[in-house]
């Protein structure tokens, strides 16, 4: 038990601090004030800071909305809707797997398909040019049934010397031809435009040579040649060049991308002054699935303004024609 004088110096002690804990009180209270504001203050700025945030979200979806574009979650999900169906049984194939070239007996053989079906005229002795021969099966299978053939291209070719040139200039030295083939060629064609490859091909030709033009549009099931990496219908007109390489992992080949095959391809002939002797299209019914309401309707539709136009554009595999060059001038090309 505590005595009186331990009791009274304790006393004395706690007043003490109490009087001490008093004169430090109002600066504590000045602490929690400035604390105090300052938290404020900094709630306020990053307030501040994610409305301006919002605000440039905001401006971004207004530009991309109006420029047509979507915004990123729309379009990753449309992108997997897409991707579900190229997956899936669904979507039907651009060529029947049995008829991709890829064996060199296949590749021979539709080189004589060519000849015998695209031209389909006695060869034997005449001046035959293929133009834009590739790898020169057909210039081969000609020069097998009799003719004088030669190819051109502007790549390196497998055929030997005097079957093939990359000079058009030695090509012009043959000339004329009584025969010109270009099959699969205006569509793809790279390093010149089509009407100045056809002003070339007019200068080797005259009043007597018929000029056989296969045309391949890119609005056509196999238009984009994707078909040895993925065998999809239209699939290069529903996904473009990223979309292709992100989602298949493969890049269509070089095309111009025509989607009004007659008008373009007239358009191309009359600049060049070649006369029109026949023009066969043809045709494959477009699938239901490509019709119906879906994401992949939804692209196609994008790219043509009326939507029975667009159906008899895709129906197109291919347009055959024979010309002629009625009115030859030796100052072309």
């Amino acid at each position: 038990m505590l005595s009186m004088k331990e009791i009274y110096e304790l006393s004395s002690g706690v007043e003490y601090h109490m009087r001490e804990l008093e004169k430090v009180i109002p600066a504590l209270r000045d602490v929690k004030e400035s604390l105090d504001q300052l938290k404020r203050s900094r709630e306020g700025e990053f307030l501040w800071q994610i409305h301006l945030l919002k605000e440039e979200v905001g401006d971004l979806k207004n530009h991309l909305r109006r420029y047509g574009l979507q915004e990123a979650d729309k379009y990753e999900t449309e992108l997997k809707a897409l991707k579900g169906e190229i997956e899936s049984s669904r979507w039907p194939s651009a060529v029947e797997p049995g008829t991709i070239c890829d064996t060199e007996e296949k590749l021979q053989s539709r080189a004589d398909g060519i000849l015998n079906l695209v031209i389909g005229e006695e060869l034997k002795d005449k001046t035959f040019l293929d133009f834009g021969c590739g790898r020169g099966h057909v210039v081969a299978a000609a020069k097998e049934k009799g003719a004088q053939a030669i190819g051109y291209d502007i790549s390196p070719c497998e055929l030997p010397e005097g079957l093939f040139s990359e000079d058009f200039d030695k090509i012009r030295e043959h000339g004329p031809y009584e025969i010109v083939l270009l099959h699969d060629v205006l569509d793809h064609i790279e390093k010149v435009d089509p009407i100045t490859a056809l002003q070339q091909v007019r200068a080797v030709t005259n009043h007597n040579s018929r000029i056989y033009v296969r045309n391949h549009p890119w609005c056509s099931s196999h238009g984009g040649h994707v078909y040895e990496h993925i065998n999809k219908s239209f699939i290069h007109l529903v996904l473009d060049d990223v979309e292709l390489t992100r989602l298949c992992g493969c890049q269509a080949d070089y095309n111009i991308k025509v989607t009004q095959p007659f008008e373009t391809y007239r358009h191309w002939f009359s600049s060049v002054g070649f006369e029109i002797k026949s023009e066969i299209p043809i045709r494959k019914p477009v699938e239901a699935f490509f019709l119906d309401p879906s994401h992949v309707h939804k692209r196609l539709s994008e790219k043509w303004e009326d939507t029975t136009e667009m159906i008899k554009d895709m129906e197109i595999e291919f347009i055959e024609y024979v010309l002629g060059n009625p009115n030859i001038s030796p100052d072309i090309i």
